[in-house]
């Protein structure tokens, strides 16, 4: 729980979840911070899963948010 409120305090867009059952099964849980959206997918295909997400692009200079 401390580190899920350290990675929205940093503003972190996503979260890397792995807990004894997830090393148990070779998994990782991937959380989307602004969503709260988590799935779970292969410990090997984590870092492609990560690339593959889409964020939206904020401008905060002009307070926009741009939906990809």
């Amino acid at each position: 729980k401390r580190r899920m409120e350290r990675a929205n305090r940093v503003d972190a867009t996503t979260a890397v979840i792995i807990g004894a059952a997830e090393v148990a099964a070779g998994t990782v849980q991937i959380k989307h911070m602004a969503t709260g959206e988590q799935q779970e997918v292969r410990a090997s295909m984590a870092a492609d899963t990560i690339k593959g997400l889409r964020f939206p692009v904020t401008n905060p200079m002009r307070g926009e948010v741009d939906d990809p």
